[in-house]
């Protein structure tokens, strides 16, 4: 069986018209409900948002996810990177990324702690002055720097926050 040459196919050209394009190329499927818009990203990094507690997710890097983005989660002006033992369980959480919103506020100190960011330990006293330098030079900019922020496959990674300890 021989294929039609589809440039030539005339339902495809028609179809294409209808469409409105008259160019070929790569089409990647686009889902809402487990992607972010670019104006979704926008209001994430300005201002944030808030999410139900079921679309937050924690990343198999123990990072938190919504949709196909790593996130903080906003508590009292602290930023949580992830599910730290100071984390809130709440049926909403104000989430962002990294932008104007989190200009003004301080990571959590128990999440660079469990991930153990740069070295930072909360525990051992002859660590302090290495946490304390790290944390008086920590940028949101810089932890997600080593962590891809977007797009990151959620469906693949994600392991569901866990309700109960």
């Amino acid at each position: 069986m021989k294929l039609p040459d589809f440039l030539e196919f005339e339902p495809f050209n028609k179809m294409r018209q209808s469409l409105g394009t008259d160019k070929l190329g790569h089409f990647e499927f686009f889902d809402p409900n487990t992607q972010l818009t670019g104006d979704e990203r926008s209001e994430l990094s300005r201002l944030g948002t808030h999410v139900k507690d079921r679309f937050v997710r924690m990343l198999s890097d123990h990072s938190l996810g919504y949709k196909n983005s790593r996130i903080v989660v906003i508590e009292d002006s602290i930023a949580h990177l992830t599910q730290c033992a100071n984390f809130e369980l709440s049926e909403t959480y104000e989430i962002a990324i990294p932008g104007k919103v989190l200009g003004n506020l301080k990571p959590c100190t128990q999440c660079l702690h469990d991930l153990r960011y740069q070295g930072f330990d909360l525990m051992r006293e002859r660590k302090k002055a290495q946490s304390d330098y790290v944390l008086e030079h920590f940028t949101f900019d810089a932890f997600f720097k080593n962590k891809k922020l977007y797009p990151v496959n959620c469906v693949e990674l994600t392991i569901r926050l866990l309700i109960a300890s």
